[in-house]
């Protein structure tokens, strides 16, 4: 349990988590540009819209990623050192 509990309260797992919720306030949260509505652009917007679902989606995904790559790092290290 204290495990979990040092794993969670980690800066490597808070940023991950934070950018897994920029990423989803990305593709779910945020409105087409001002600049943007009203000049009937149409495929202007779509291809806004898809820009901004694939970054926000990409951020999500490299967030995790890079948690997952960190504590398997920190995993090799310990079983090398518990090794020695």
């Amino acid at each position: 349990m204290n495990v979990w509990l040092q794993k969670i309260t980690s800066r490597k797992f808070l940023v991950a988590a934070a950018g897994v919720a920029f990423g989803l306030t990305v593709v779910f949260g945020l409105e087409t540009p001002e600049s943007l509505q009203g000049q009937g652009s149409e495929i202007l917007q779509a291809a806004v819209e898809i820009a901004k679902t694939v970054a926000g989606a990409l951020t999500a995904l490299a967030s995790v990623w890079k948690y997952v790559d960190a504590e398997g790092k920190v995993d090799a290290a310990r079983v090398a050192n518990e090794k020695v």
